[in-house]
């Protein structure tokens, strides 16, 4: 029997797991893997300069960015993601009962993703995955609150989607890096495979080399503090207030460069004035801007990464380069600390919650020691997902 494995993209980071497991897990002659990719970044990526790595590549306007009046933006979402859907040319591939269909996403919570899900659920042959791509896989309890406007116009115009990240019933299995702390509403039922950190893979990290190009941006004699940016406007009123607090301690440090890297979410220009002002890094550039940070950070080498929650940062941890991750949601006003603390990130080393702006010069002063990450790359994925091919 033929074989379709799907890959339902929709952020950056999504992108490169596809990638990784199409490239690095050795699929029968008989798959065809399919890229499905939805840009709801506000990054304009070339998506024909990775589509090499895939057999098909199909691409669908996100509806974040639809534009227009509020009739015809309606139109467009029961057209291309809700009651219609299933007579779309993707829709139609999805049903196709003469394949096994072996879907692979990130958030049953995205309406394209929930529908793919649907509609490749309704043939006789299927398997679901769900692999992590944040630290919300490990917290259902942020759920998505709608209200009854908008629960019902989801209904009239046939959108799918979940209220949280691993709520659909038609999910087989998750991949996770930490299985151990994946809760039991995510758990139960389900097979739980460990997943690799594809950052630490030297062998795949060379084969896309060509992504990031030439990343020169500092003196290498220069100490690196690097902030991860969130999209914080909405929880954060004074959010910029904050961010410029920090920098102006980290200035106060002899020997530091600050280098941003932006949210895909967040506004090009949100970080200008604070470039000028404290002599910081942009990573702006339209080219590589869109790689994620753990992509970089091999170029960057900094000594210090700061980020209100971003799940980059237990990333990079994992990877073994020696520094320290400082998460500062306290300073923010925001309420995460003991959502980080559940999901696990203060499992690993060097990871430190900042409470304080004057604490920054307390954890940079500690030593970080360069970790062990042989064991990052002996996990269950690419095994799993071959045995599930082969047993086809």
């Amino acid at each position: 029997m033929k074989k379709r494995a799907w890959f339902v993209c929709c952020t950056p980071y999504h992108l490169l797991v596809s990638m990784y497991y199409s490239m690095q897990i050795d699929w029968n002659t008989d798959t065809e893997r399919v890229l499905v990719w939805m840009n709801n970044t506000k990054y304009n990526i070339d998506i024909n300069s990775v589509a090499g790595c895939f057999d098909r590549v199909m691409e669908k306007e996100s509806y974040l960015h639809d534009s227009g009046p509020f009739i015809k933006r309606q139109w467009n979402k029961v057209k291309e993601f809700g009651w219609n859907f299933p007579r779309t040319d993707l829709g139609r591939m999805c049903r196709d009962n003469s394949v096994y269909n072996l879907l692979i996403c990130f958030s049953d919570a995205d309406v394209l993703t929930g529908k793919m899900i649907e509609q490749v659920c309704r043939t006789d042959k299927h398997y679901v995955i769900l692999a992590e791509e944040g630290l919300e896989i490990y917290l259902p309890q942020l759920t998505k609150k709608r209200g009854f406007f908008n629960t019902a116009g989801n209904f009239l115009r046939g959108l799918r989607s979940s209220t949280y990240i691993g709520k659909s019933p038609n999910i087989d299995a998750v991949i996770a890096k930490q299985p151990s702390r994946l809760p039991e509403i995510q758990a139960a039922g389900r097979r739980v495979i460990r997943q690799n950190n594809l950052f630490c893979d030297a062998e795949w990290i060379e084969k896309v080399k060509f992504l990031s190009g030439s990343m020169d941006l500092c003196n290498e004699a220069e100490r690196i503090f690097l902030w991860i940016g969130q999209p914080l406007e909405e929880e954060t009123p004074n959010e910029t207030e904050v961010i410029e607090d920090i920098f102006r301690q980290i200035c106060k440090i002899n020997g530091f460069r600050i280098v941003i890297k932006p949210h895909p979410r967040e506004e090009k220009l949100k970080y200008k004035a604070l470039e000028t002002k404290y002599n910081a890094i942009c990573i702006n550039d339209e080219r590589a801007s869109w790689i994620p940070i753990e992509m970089m950070v091999n170029f960057l080498s900094p000594e210090v990464i700061c980020s209100p929650f971003s799940s980059a940062g237990k990333n990079i941890s994992q990877m073994g380069i020696g520094c320290k991750v400082l998460y500062c949601c306290d300073l923010f006003g925001l309420d995460y600390n003991g959502q980080l603390l559940e999901a696990g990130v203060y499992d690993f080393p060097d990871v430190y919650n900042v409470k304080d702006v004057k604490e920054f010069e307390k954890y940079i002063a500690m030593p970080a020691a360069r970790k062990n990450t042989a064991d990052i790359l002996k996990n269950e994925d690419f095994a799993f997902i071959r045995a599930l091919l082969n047993d086809v």
